[in-house]
């Protein structure tokens, strides 16, 4: 049909600026977001990740080693700690894991200790 042509033709017309101007703004915000290795400290993100969504770290998070134990206890760099009630913990796919699921398990993690001294 022919006039189906013409609408569709003219949507794409009005769409094509739009989603150039996205993809512009999507690989400026990526290559300002990623640290390079001779920054000093933590990085202040990760890379994009699957989900094509950076997560940022706060500059004033620490680095530790962690033994998931029975929820919400957790062993860091050998101290018994309690994991906050909104701590959220991302696997490499940036997907939430649920500590009960990580019992035994060690990583080396980012982290920050709020007011109360729990591991956020």
């Amino acid at each position: 049909m022919p006039r189906c042509l013409k609408t569709v033709l003219a949507t794409l017309a009005l769409a094509a600026p739009a989603l150039v101007l996205a993809q512009s703004a999507i690989l400026g915000a990526s290559s300002t977001s990623t640290s390079t290795s001779s920054d000093k400290g933590p990085p202040i993100s990760n890379p994009d990740t699957v989900q094509g969504r950076a997560i940022t770290i706060p500059m004033q998070s620490l680095r530790g080693d962690i033994i998931f134990g029975q929820p919400p206890e957790v062993s860091l760099n050998g101290n018994t700690v309690r994991l906050a009630p909104g701590a959220r913990i991302r696997d490499l796919s940036n997907l939430l894991v649920l500590s009960g699921n990580l019992i035994g398990q060690r990583y080396k993690v980012n982290y920050t200790i709020d007011t109360y001294g729990l591991l956020m």
